[in-house]
């Protein structure tokens, strides 16, 4: 996994957490400028749609009770997140467990924050998702996710960008098969 931690965890650097989601999709799109600012947002919004059991799923339509406590939730988590992330390597399990129940987006930067700021994070990570069975569902989501994030950017790096437009266009149209 040590070549795949160099490209699904390069980016902007995380000085200051925050999960709120336009915050969360302003961080993978900053840097990009036009089409990429584009292709970068549609395709997160297009991971981030196709996870309908996440807690934070379509945040934005649900009643203002339910809103209020994911938005509650959402500020608890960002508060440990950035008060216990030297630490948080030892709790690798249960946070994969965690991270999975969350969208895409949300879920890939806390793992792109904890790697910056806890040098043993990625070695912990990558030993969960060797050691764990296929069969945990939590566990294989967040394996998809980073599979997702290294091959969109070797496709990024490979293509161009009408080339690569083209492509997850294609891919899309296979998003109701998975």
């Amino acid at each position: 996994m040590a070549q795949q931690d160099e490209a699904v965890w390069d980016g902007a650097a995380i000085r200051e957490l925050d999960l709120d989601s336009q915050s969360v999709l302003s961080h993978f799109v900053a840097g990009a400028s036009g089409g990429d600012a584009a292709r970068t947002l549609n395709f997160l919004l297009g991971l981030d749609g196709v996870d309908r059991w996440a807690v934070d799923y379509r945040e934005h339509t649900l009643s203002s009770e339910d809103s209020m406590l994911l938005r509650a939730f959402i500020g608890n988590l960002q508060h440990v997140m950035q008060e216990h992330a030297a630490v948080l390597d030892h709790l690798v399990d249960p946070l994969v467990t965690l991270l999975a129940g969350l969208t895409t987006s949300r879920c890939m930067l806390i793992l792109r924050y904890l790697a910056q700021k806890n040098d043993r994070f990625i070695e912990q990570l990558a030993s969960t998702l060797e050691s764990t069975s296929r069969d945990d569902v939590m566990v294989s989501t967040v394996r998809h996710r980073l599979v997702v994030f290294e091959r969109a950017q070797m496709l990024g790096r490979i293509f161009s960008g009408a080339r690569l437009l083209r492509i997850m266009q294609i891919m899309g149209s296979y998003r109701d098969v998975v």
